[in-house]
C-alpha cells in the first residue's frame, strides 16, 4: 500500500464529507440537479461491497466520492423543495386580504423582525393553503412582541421576495435569508395589520421549553447587572446580540476579535470543560459522567438557539466523550468530518453560511497548525527561570495565543474576502481576550444558574462578573483604537489567495527544500502580477449613482485614479449608508480612499454618511457650501473634519476645483440671489463636472427659486448628464431649467414606495417631453454609467444586482 493510500485510510469519512460539499455546490451554482441521483449513489455502493476485488484504495475512493457527490445533489434539491413553496415565489409580490402564519423565533436587530411558518393567505374569498418560513418585519413603534408558538393574522399583507444586493460589493439580503430557507419577507406599515389568534397556540420544543428559560435567564441577567454588561453576557452565552451595546461590538470588530462575541466551538468548550468539573462532583462512573455532559452539552446548544457553530462543536464534543466511553482511538479529523457531513445531511444549505464556513476552517486550521506551534510555545516557555510561574503562563498566555494564531491562519483568508479586512494583531488581543471571555463565559454560566434560583450569593458573583467585563470592554477598546488593529483592502482574487497559501506552506515547509524554492517561486510570480492588477482601473470617467434609499450619493472614478464622491447619503440609528454602501462599493473596486468629498449641503440624506467615511480616515478633501446659513450637522461634520485632519474648502459661486489633470469641477451656486434665511435645499452646492469636453452638472436639492437664479449662466448650464435636484420632487426641476441643461441622460436618486412621492409624475412628464432618458435608484439600484469618446452611456456591461462585475449575456 502506498503512502498516499494509507492517509486516505487514515481518513474514511474524508472522501464523503468532500462528497457532500462538492454535490452542494454543483446543485447550487450549475442547477444541476438530476431526479436519478440517488439510484445512481445506491449502485455505486452496492459496486463498493460487491466488487470486493476492488482492492485499490484509490479507486474506491473515488467512487465513494461520486457516490455522495450524487447525494449531496439531490440532498440540496430536496432541501429547498421542503423550504420554498415554488409556485408562490414565482408570482411574489403578491397582497393578500388575510394571511396567518405560526411565530418560530425572533429574528435580528431590535426585535422588529421575527420568523414565521405560512399557514394559509386568503385572496378575495380564496383560501389558499401556503407553505415556507417568511420574515415578518414589524412596524417601527409597535408596542406588543410576538413570542414564538403564537399563531398571527397578517391583513392587508403583501408577501414580497427580500432586496438583493441594490450596489455592487453590497450584501445580498436575498440570498442571506434563502441559506436559512426564509422564502419571501413581509413588512408591515401599522400595528393593527397584526392580530393573535388567542385560541391557539403551536406547541413546539422552542416555545414551550427553550424561548420561557432564555427570557427568564435573560431577566435574571438584567436584573444583577448593568446593561452593558448584561447585553455581552447575553452574547457570549444564549447568542442573543440585539442587546448588545453598538459601540462594544463596533470595539470587538475594531480589535479584529469580533468572532469571541459569536458562540462558537470556544464557548462550547468552555461549558464542556464546566459541566465535566460539576459532575465529576456526583458519584457515578467516569462513563455515565459523560453520559451527562452530552446532555448538558445538547441543552445548551438548543438554548443558544442551535446555531451551526454551535451544533457543529456539540457534535465534536459529544464523538470525543463517546470515543472516550468506547476506549477508541480516532484521528481528530474525524470528529469534525462526521459533525460536517451530519450538518450538511440535514441542512445542505448551511455551507453557504459565513458562520459555518469559518467555524470549520477554524477548527480544520487549528489541527493542522497548532502541532506545529506548540514546539516554538515550550521554547519560549523554558526561558522563564522560575518553575511555579512556568506552567500558567504556558496554559495562560502562550497556548491561547498558539490557539489563536492557528485558527486565524484559516480564516484570515475568509475574513478578506467577507469583510474586507484583516487585523493583523488580532493574535496579540486573543492572547487577553479569549482567557478573559473564557472566565466570563464559566462566571457568567453559574451566575445565570444562581439568578434563576434567587439565590443570595448571585450579588456577589455579579460584582465579579461586572469587574470581569469591565476589564475585557476597556481593553478591546483600547485596542480597537490602536494604528494596525484593522486593515481595511479590497476583496482579494484567486492570485491573491496563491499568494498566501504559498506564504503559510513556505512558513511550515519543515526541510523539505523543493517546496520551499516551489513556495518562494509562486510567491515571486504572484507579487509580480498582483503589482501589474493593483486595484479596479478604468480608461473613460465612470458614473456611479449609488443606491441609499431616501437618499442621494454619487461615486465618480477618473483615469487620473482619482475617486470623487458627490454627497453619502442618510445615517440613523439602525443603518448608515456611509458604513453600509459607500465603504463596500469603494472596497469592492479596489479603491478604498475617496480623494475628494462634496456635501451639497446639511440634510441628514446628503451628510449623514459622511460622518462614518470621515471617522474611518477614508477622505482627503472635503467640500461645503459657503453660505451665512448656519446648521447643526454642518457644523459637526466641520469640526470632525478638522479633528481628522482632513482639507476642509468652503466653495461660492465661481469657484474651480482641480480634480486631476483632466477633470475640474466649476462651482455655479449656491446663487447669491437667494436670502440668507430661506430654505437650506436652495442653498446647496451645484457644480460642473468638465471632463475631456463632456459635462457633468450635479445639482443637491434645489428648488424653482434657485433653478431660476442658476439660468444667469446661460449655455455654460448645458449638460450632457444631470442629476435630477431634490429627487425628483414637483418643486423642482422646472420645464424652462431642464431646457437651458438639456441633458441626454439624467438620473433620480430616490427610495422604492417612499412617503413622499419621489419622483414626482410631473417631472417624469417633463423629462419624457424633451427625450431626456432617465434612470430611477428605485427601479434599477445603483446607476453605472460611463463617458468615452462616444459621450455618456449607460453601462450594459455589468450586473450591478449581484453585487460584482459580471459581464451581462450578450453584452459588449
Amino acid at each position: 500500500m502506498t503512502e498516499r493510500s494509507s492517509h486516505f485510510l487514515l481518513l474514511p469519512l474524508l472522501p464523503i464529507c468532500l462528497g457532500l460539499v462538492l454535490g452542494i455546490l454543483l446543485a447550487d451554482w450549475l442547477d444541476f440537479r438530476p431526479v436519478f441521483s440517488l439510484p445512481v449513489a445506491i449502485l455505486i455502493v452496492v459496486v463498493l461491497i460487491v466488487r470486493s476485488r476492488v482492492r485499490e484504495p484509490l479507486w474506491r475512493m473515488g467512487l465513494l466520492i461520486i457516490a455522495c457527490l450524487l447525494v449531496g445533489i439531490l440532498r440540496y434539491d430536496n432541501w429547498q423543495n421542503g423550504q420554498f413553496d415554488q409556485q408562490l415565489i414565482e408570482v411574489l409580490p403578491l397582497r393578500f386580504e388575510h394571511l396567518e402564519a405560526s411565530v418560530l423565533q425572533h429574528g435580528t436587530g431590535s426585535g422588529r423582525s421575527l420568523i414565521a411558518e405560512l399557514r394559509y393567505g386568503q385572496l378575495d374569498t380564496t383560501k389558499i393553503a401556503l407553505t415556507g418560513s417568511i420574515l415578518l418585519q414589524l412596524p417601527w413603534q409597535s408596542r406588543f412582541e410576538l413570542l414564538p408558538g403564537q399563531i398571527v393574522r397578517l391583513s392587508d399583507a403583501e408577501l414580497q421576495i427580500a432586496d438583493g444586493p441594490r450596489n455592487p460589493g453590497q450584501f445580498d439580503f436575498r440570498q442571506f435569508l434563502m441559506r436559512r430557507g426564509i422564502s419571501a419577507v413581509c413588512r408591515l406599515n401599522e400595528e393593527a395589520q397584526v392580530a393573535i389568534v388567542a385560541d391557539r397556540f403551536e406547541l413546539t420544543l422552542e416555545s414551550a421549553m427553550m424561548y420561557p428559560l432564555r427570557r427568564r435567564l435573560m431577566a435574571g441577567l438584567d436584573a444583577y447587572l448593568p446593561t452593558d454588561v448584561a447585553g455581552l453576557l447575553k452574547a457570549l452565552l444564549l447568542g442573543v446580540r440585539s442587546d448588545l451595546e453598538k459601540h462594544i461590538k463596533d470595539d470587538f470588530a475594531g480589535a479584529g476579535v469580533l468572532h469571541v462575541l459569536a458562540i462558537s466551538g470556544l464557548h462550547v468548550g468552555f461549558i464542556a470543560w464546566l459541566l465535566l468539573l460539576i459532575f465529576s462532583f456526583v458519584p457515578l462512573p467516569r462513563t455515565r459522567q459523560h453520559l451527562l455532559v452530552i446532555a448538558g452539552l445538547c441543552g445548551y446548544m438548543l438554548l443558544a438557539t442551535a446555531n451551526p457553530p454551535v451544533v457543529r462543536a456539540t457534535l465534536m464534543a459529544s464523538l470525543l466523550l463517546l470515543a472516550k466511553n468506547l476506549e477508541r482511538r480516532c484521528h481528530p479529523f474525524q470528529f469534525i468530518l462526521v459533525a460536517i457531513s451530519g450538518i450538511l445531511i440535514w441542512e445542505p444549505a448551511q455551507l453557504f453560511r459565513v458562520d459555518f464556513q469559518f467555524s470549520c476552517i477554524a477548527v480544520f486550521s487549528i489541527l493542522l497548525f497548532l502541532p506545529r506551534l506548540m514546539p516554538i510555545a515550550h521554547r519560549l516557555a523554558s526561558w522563564i527561570p522560575v518553575e511555579p510561574w512556568r506552567s500558567p503562563i504556558m496554559n495562560g498566555i502562550l497556548l491561547p495565543g498558539c490557539l489563536s494564531i492557528a485558527a486565524q491562519i484559516g480564516t484570515m483568508p475568509l475574513t478578506a474576502f467577507y469583510f474586507q479586512q484583516v487585523s493583523p494583531l488580532s493574535f496579540l488581543f486573543s492572547i487577553a481576550v479569549i482567557p478573559l471571555a473564557g472566565l466570563l463565559v464559566v462566571l457568567g454560566s453559574i451566575l445565570m444558574l444562581l439568578t434563576a434560583c434567587q439565590l443570595p450569593v448571585a450579588a456577589d458573583l455579579a460584582d465579579i462578573v461586572v469587574l470581569i467585563a469591565k476589564m475585557l470592554n476597556n481593553g478591546v477598546a483600547f485596542a480597537a483604537d490602536l494604528p494596525l488593529s484593522r486593515v481595511a483592502m479590497s476583496q482579494p482574487d484567486a492570485m491573491d489567495l496563491l499568494l498566501y497559501l504559498a506564504i503559510v506552506v513556505l512558513a511550515f515547509s519543515g526541510g523539505r527544500r523543493w517546496l520551499r524554492k516551489l513556495c518562494a517561486l509562486v510567491i515571486l510570480l504572484a507579487l509580480a502580477l498582483s503589482a501589474l492588477n493593483n486595484g479596479q482601473r478604468f480608461d473613460e470617467l465612470q458614473i456611479l449613482m449609488l443606491d441609499v434609499r431616501q437618499g442621494d450619493a454619487a461615486l465618480l472614478m477618473t483615469p487620473g485614479d482619482v475617486n470623487v464622491l458627490i454627497d453619502a447619503g442618510p445615517a440613523g440609528e439602525f443603518w448608515d449608508a456611509g458604513e453600509r454602501v459607500v465603504e463596500p462599493v469603494m472596497r469592492h473596486l479596489g479603491n478604498t480612499y475617496i480623494d475628494h468629498l462634496f456635501i451639497s449641503h446639511a440634510h441628514l440624506d446628503h451628510i449623514g454618511g459622511a460622518f462614518y467615511l470621515l471617522d474611518q480616515g477614508l477622505v482627503g478633501n472635503a467640500y461645503l457650501p459657503e453660505s451665512e446659513k448656519r446648521d447643526v450637522l454642518a457644523d459637526s461634520l466641520v469640526n470632525l473634519c478638522r479633528r481628522q485632519n482632513v482639507a476642509l474648502h468652503f466653495l461660492k459661486m465661481g469657484d474651480v476645483v482641480s480634480l486631476d489633470q483632466e477633470t475640474r469641477a466649476y462651482v455655479f451656486g449656491p446663487p447669491e440671489k437667494i436670502p440668507a434665511g430661506g430654505d437650506l435645499n436652495n442653498h446647496s452646492l451645484v457644480f460642473q463636472i468638465l471632463y475631456r469636453g463632456r459635462r457633468l452638472l450635479f445639482t443637491g436639492d434645489i428648488e424653482y427659486e434657485a433653478e431660476s437664479s442658476l439660468l444667469a449662466w446661460g449655455a455654460n448650464l448645458k449638460s450632457d448628464f444631470l442629476k435630477i435636484a431634490h429627487h425628483g420632487s414637483r418643486t423642482s426641476s422646472s420645464e424652462s431649467f431642464l431646457e437651458a441643461v438639456s441633458p441626454r441622460i439624467a438620473t433620480i436618486s430616490c427610495a422604492r414606495n417612499n412617503r413622499f412621492g419621489h419622483p414626482s409624475p410631473l417631472v417624469l412628464a417633463r423629462l419624457s417631453a424633451l427625450e431626456i432618458h432617465y434612470y430611477q435608484t428605485a427601479n434599477h439600484g445603483a446607476i453605472w454609467l460611463k463617458l468615452d469618446r462616444d459621450g455618456l452611456r449607460f453601462r450594459e456591461d455589468v450586473d450591478i444586482h449581484r453585487g460584482r462585475l459580471q459581464k451581462r449575456k450578450g453584452a459588449k
